[in-house]
């Protein structure tokens, strides 16, 4: 089986804000009602040029997955980044 990755990825930043958002699709080159697809976004809050608070969302869908297994997949994370840079 062979897939096509396509992403798109927005990036906007905003004083002390930035949000980054990266979709990718994933479509089966023999059947594409069979595919992958996939939503990441993270939002992140800067207090200094090292110190950030971030929240990510992510969710994945797949059209074919082992019986008994959901199809789509969500996780929310909230996170503390530093830089030593």
């Amino acid at each position: 089986m062979s897939r096509s990755s396509t992403r798109l990825k927005l990036v906007y930043s905003y004083r002390v804000f930035s949000l980054s958002a990266t979709t990718l699709y994933q479509p089966n080159l023999q059947n594409t009602a069979d595919y992958r697809a996939t939503q990441l976004t993270t939002l992140a809050l800067r207090f200094s040029s090292r110190f950030a608070i971030t929240g990510t969302y992510s969710y994945t869908f797949e059209s074919r997955v082992l019986e008994g297994k959901p199809t789509d997949n969500t996780n929310v994370t909230v996170g503390v980044a530093f830089s030593t840079k």
